[in-house]
């Protein structure tokens, strides 16, 4: 059998693994993403379950990081036929006497629905919003596109602040605890709560994850679902890794990862067949990876042990897929309606309470008869995954994997139909016939389907403080690499954790091209330096007029000391000479100041239509706590030029344009800081340069702006 050599082999084509396959095919490697099913995607499964026609998503539907994945644009997954909707109504939670409390993609609109059950928790809700919402996007998003740094470092930034003592407060509390001191309502707290164990794998009793309830209300708005179903993300994926020259392979089952004098040498599959290839990345479970495709033999003791030791999900799901002749119309109160249009449903979850009795039954292995779950209707939004006029619904219940006294395909049968009486009892119509067919998904069903959700777990191990961030699976390998060279792992079980967010794909491109000493890829544009870093440029290009003569302005612009003032943020300038000057920056993001200190030389003068100024920024305590950067990667270079053009006797163009040429997650944050806070640094920078001037700036209609 003729052997098959690649530069890399990755194991499991679900989500995470397409995105590092992409990023590798793109920056050169021959590469082939192998996977044990049919079709790739993993959890991104829409299929046929019911009926001919209708369209079932079987894992994962909200997608709520489509919006800041860096993978959607960097590898174009529009060109390659995905496409996203985002419901206006967010979520909704429906009582048994008709009233719902909705959740919007408008923070004014949340807040009013809010105010319905308790005006103090509206006016709570806007305040965490305005208060973490900024310091979220901008600090937290990035870091779940960063290999988890050492536990020590986010509390030494932190305790530098009373905001930041604050946040550190709350990381030690549980969501339980948060909820009860920011909110009065029991309805408000259920909602929040409810978002945690799906898409985030977090229960409300977990200690130490209180912070995600900021995290949620203030991000909360910004779920979307995949037309066509979340299959088609996978296709788009798929084709993206054939456009760049990478391979897929179906009905390939990798039985071992093949070791040559300790080092990865290939794979080998079921059927005997070798691929070799001297870089192998697992996107399977840590225990699958480890006592099973390398063998204990080749393990220390002691890590073979702490393998062991590793914990799964504590709760997995019941599905239940229905085909319905017409969409579910809940018996709303007045003021209510919007329920019928909410793309999250809670439905059982009323109060805090709910969630404790729930998950005691789920502890103790029973089956719950305690009736909460999660529910959607997907053809409310997207007609395609129904033939016309019909629609598609779905429920998740929490439940253990294993029951007492009974099997799962002892019960499955009645406990759907329980379900669904349960689900009737708010939308009437929901009558047998409506219902053309049902399905149900036990965990065992889930296990046997995708067999890296071991005891049908979707997140690939708990989710709690003992495996997140940096001990997310284990210490020994949260860098992504592993105890065997050659071999690096990228799925689930690593930081940032489950859900269709790409993290973990992202994160092993960074550290395997790292590694290689290849270029970066996870950004729209590279640049290669002589000394060998890798860089990417982030570019800003706008203009404006004021009513000076372009000599005028380019002589005031010639004091270096005028270019620091029209800097936004600004907190310190020290004039060196004519052409060198030092400045610190600090800007304030909620919790979090991200400071910086800049060298700044003028290198170009052509009067009068043209400046240039280059320099040197390193980032400072906080900055570089929030981009969690390395010495070697902590110096951005950048380049502003001013461009003049003459009007008029009396009026010029100003316009501008700044590179920043910065490494990795540092480039992550400036691009969070700069799409959060855009149109207010340009307004300062605006302002700032009509007082300099001693004239009104006048704002160009269509204006170039871009940012890459």
């Amino acid at each position: 059998m003729k052997e098959l050599k690649y530069d890399a082999l990755i194991v499991g084509a679900g989500h995470n693994g397409l995105v590092l396959g992409c990023y590798m095919a793109r920056a050169g490697l021959r590469v082939c993403v192998m996977e044990r099913r049919l079709e790739v995607g993993g959890g991104l499964s829409t299929e046929e379950i019911t009926l001919p026609g209708f369209a079932h998503n079987l894992h994962s539907y909200f997608h709520d990081t489509i919006n800041i994945m860096p993978a959607y644009t960097d590898l174009e997954l529009e060109r390659f036929n995905a496409r996203y909707y985002h419901p206006p109504v967010q979520a909704g939670l429906i009582l048994p006497d008709g009233r719902a409390l909705c959740l919007y993609d408008d923070l004014e609109r949340t807040c009013a629905s809010i105010a319905r059950f308790s005006k103090r928790d509206a006016e709570t809700w806007r305040d965490v919003v305005n208060n973490y919402g900024e310091f979220c996007s901008t600090v937290i998003v990035p870091a779940l596109y960063s290999a988890p740094s050492a536990p020590s470092e986010q509390m030494l930034v932190m305790e530098g602040s009373p905001e930041g003592m604050e946040w550190l407060r709350l990381q030690r509390m549980t969501p339980f605890e948060v909820v009860d001191e920011w909110f009065e309502n029991e309805h408000v707290k259920a909602l929040v709560l409810h978002h945690l164990p799906i898409p985030r794998g977090i229960l409300p009793d977990y200690a130490g994850l209180g912070t995600v309830v900021p995290l949620v209300v203030s991000q909360v708005e910004h779920a979307q679902i995949a037309l066509g179903g979340s299959h088609v993300t996978a296709h788009a994926l798929w084709r993206a890794l054939l456009r760049h020259g990478g391979e897929a392979t179906s009905f390939t089952h990798v039985e071992k990862i093949l070791l040559e004098d300790g080092k990865v040498s290939g794979v080998r599959t079921k059927e005997g067949r070798e691929y070799r290839a001297p870089l192998v990345v697992s996107t399977v479970d840590l225990k699958q990876t480890f006592l099973q495709l390398v063998g204990e033999g080749h393990l220390d003791a002691g890590f073979v042990r702490k393998v062991r030791g590793h914990r799964l999900d504590e709760f997995s799901v019941f599905a239940v897929h229905l085909a319905l002749r017409e969409a579910p119309k809940f018996r709303a109160a007045p003021g209510s309606e919007d329920i019928n249009q909410s793309l999250r449903l809670d439905i059982g979850f009323d109060t805090p309470e709910d969630f404790v009795e729930l998950m005691a039954q789920v502890r103790l292995g029973q089956l719950p008869d305690k009736l909460a779950f999660i529910a959607s209707v997907p053809t409310w939004f997207d007609p395609s995954q129904a033939p016309p006029g019909h629609h598609t619904a779905f429920l998740w219940q929490l439940v253990p994997y294993q029951i007492k006294g009974a099997t799962w395909d002892e019960v499955k049968e009645d406990y759907a139909e329980r379900c669904i009486a349960k689900w009737r009892e708010y939308a009437p119509n929901l009558t047998p016939d409506n219902i053309l067919a049902a399905a149900a998904q036990t965990p065992v069903d889930i296990e046997g389907r995708i067999i890296n959700m071991a005891r049908g777990g979707v997140f690939m191990g708990r989710t709690h403080l003992a495996q997140m961030e940096h001990f997310r699976p284990l210490p020994e390998v949260a860098q992504f690499r592993t105890p065997i060279p050659g071999l690096y792992m990228a799925g689930a079980c690593m930081h940032p954790g489950g859900g269709i967010i790409a993290g973990p794909g992202v994160i092993a491109a960074d550290i395997i091209f790292d590694d290689l000493k290849l270029p970066e890829v996870v950004g729209e544009r590279v640049v290669l330096h002589s000394n060998g870093g890798i860089r990417t440029v982030i570019s800003i290009d706008n203009s404006f007029l004021v009513d000076r003569p372009a000599g005028h302005v380019f002589d005031v612009f010639s004091q270096i000391e005028n270019i620091a003032y029209a800097f936004p943020t600004v907190r310190r300038v020290e004039v060196v000479d004519c052409d060198h000057m030092n400045i610190g920056i600090l800007l304030k993001m909620g919790l979090m100041s991200l400071d910086s200190n800049v060298s700044l030389e003028v290198v170009e003068r052509t009067p009068p239509l043209r400046l240039v100024a280059q320099g040197v920024a390193i980032p400072g305590k906080g900055l570089a706590a929030a981009a969690r950067v390395m010495d070697r990667e902590g110096l951005t270079r950048l380049t502003m030029t001013l461009r003049l053009e003459e009007l008029g006797p009396e009026r010029c163009r100003i316009g501008y344009n700044l590179l920043a040429d910065a490494h990795g997650n540092l480039k992550r944050v400036y691009v969070a800081v700069i799409k959060g806070q855009r149109a207010k640094l340009e307004g300062a920078f605006i302002e700032n340069v009509g007082k300099i001037m001693g004239a009104p700036i006048v704002a160009e209609e269509g204006a170039a702006k871009h940012l890459s």
